[in-house]
């Protein structure tokens, strides 16, 4: 692959150790900040120190801002390699890794290497070996940029535990009412307390109300409604009904269906505003996301970052592979260089 003329080359694994020694240093230490990054100064101390031992040979000059760059590589590695040996790495049930054998891959679960690599192309060079420089990177780095677990900005995911969050909160916003019965008094038959019903009281042929109660200073009961069987003379479809006044009203047939409508309807409506409101998917098409990389290669062929060649093979890949479509979106602009070259050559020893 031809690079763009602004790119340093990383070809050769002795030139990313050289980089972690000059940090890992007695008299260089101080120079990573709390979290891990170097100084400005000490990445043009370490571009002088890359200049004097390591000449370049290809691509352009390792000044500071390109070795700031690789020392980000670095990290994604050490970071990525913890999360496996910690198993807190996405889709890493089922893989172990060691310092000496990588993922010890053979021809037992090679199709399943194929499958795992090609989710996760950082773990490729580590097929059947582990990365040398694992133990003096970790040993540099300071603990608060360590971390104990691997959550890679291109492999982002919904998080079930705050959907649950969410749905908890809105639970607790809107808590559902309970209504306690009131006890039945022998000498006025069944008793409804009020919050049990959603509209007009619902009355049967052959009984009427007897009487109302009101709340009195003090009480804490709530008025009910008291309903009896009608006597002997009276007619079945003569009901009071307490919202007419003290006018007596008949309640026909048709009407009391219609309160029986009413308060299903009522039912219905308090149930739907008890429910949490159904929440929407933020998430990005994998269309999207090749469409946002596809608009960022362009401009780094326009910048002569990256070949016309480079550029229609990066599409093709955006295409296939919505994680290299996550990786080339979430780069900075610094960085796209390498993760293009990465993207293209995912056997190559780049680190």
């Amino acid at each position: 692959m031809v690079r763009g003329a602004d790119s340093a080359n990383w070809d050769d694994p002795d030139d990313t150790r050289a980089v972690v020694d000059f940090f890992s240093s007695a008299e260089n230490r101080g120079k990573l900040g709390q979290g891990g990054n170097p100084t400005s100064a000490g990445l043009e101390e370490c571009a002088k120190f890359m200049a004097e031992t390591r000449p370049v040979t290809k691509g352009s000059p390792k000044t500071g801002p390109k070795i700031g760059t690789r020392w980000k590589v670095i990290k994604s590695i050490h970071k990525a390699i913890l999360g496996a040996k910690q198993k807190t790495y996405p889709g890493i049930s089922g893989w172990n890794y060691d310092d000496k054998h990588g993922f010890g891959v053979t021809e037992v679960n090679e199709d399943a290497w194929k499958s795992f690599s090609a989710q996760h192309s950082i773990f490729k060079p580590f097929k059947t070996r582990g990365w040398d420089l694992f133990d003096k990177v970790h040993d540099i780095l300071p603990p608060t940029a360590r971390g104990n677990s691997i959550c890679p900005e291109f492999e982002g995911q919904d998080s079930p535990q705050a959907s649950q969050a969410f749905e908890s909160e809105q639970n607790r916003s809107s808590p559902s009412r309970s209504p306690t019965p009131a006890p039945e008094t022998p000498a006025t038959g069944r008793v409804l307390p009020s919050s049990q019903i959603f509209g007009p009281p619902i009355m049967t042929p052959g009984q009427s109300v007897a009487s109302v109660s009101s709340r009195t200073p003090g009480s804490l009961t709530t008025p009910t409604l008291a309903l009896k069987r009608a006597g002997p003379g009276l007619d079945p479809d003569d009901f009071e009904s307490p919202w007419s006044g003290s006018k007596r009203t008949k309640l026909t047939g048709p009407e009391a269906l219609n309160n029986i409508s009413r308060s299903i309807d009522n039912v219905g409506n308090a149930i739907r505003e008890s429910l949490p409101a159904p929440k929407q998917s933020s998430a990005v098409s994998p269309a999207k996301k090749a469409g946002i990389a596809r608009d960022l290669a362009r401009k780094d062929r326009d910048a002569g970052i990256i070949t016309s060649a480079d550029f229609t093979r990066l599409l093709l890949l955006f295409l296939e592979k919505p994680s290299a479509s996550d990786a080339y979106m979430h780069a900075l602009d610094d960085e796209r260089g390498d993760i293009a070259y990465a993207l293209l050559n995912p056997n190559s020893l780049y680190f």
